[in-house]
């Protein structure tokens, strides 16, 4: 286990649950084109943390990152495929 991550481990059991929606890491790519959530993270600083790591591992498997961002939700699926357009 990094230490990046026992640090995001760290934040979240310091930070107090509160009843607003949790914190999560949306990341889009192409190549596949699809949506992902990582988390949830109970602070955004928390998310901010873990984000290079998801990124790297995604990129890994060839996937062209297109965007990132930490939204507090409630995501009913952590992957999502879109259809890919037909030219």
């Amino acid at each position: 286990m990094s230490i990046t991550y026992k640090i995001a481990e760290l934040l979240d059991l310091l930070v107090l649950h509160s009843p607003n929606p949790p914190y999560w890491l949306e990341i889009k790519t192409k190549n596949p084109t699809c949506t992902y959530y990582f988390g949830y993270f109970n602070h955004p600083l928390a998310a901010k943390l873990m984000q290079q790591g998801y990124i790297q591992d995604l990129i890994d498997e060839n996937a062209v990152v297109i965007s990132v961002k930490i939204q507090r939700c409630q995501p009913k699926q952590l992957t999502i495929i879109e259809a890919e357009e037909k030219p």
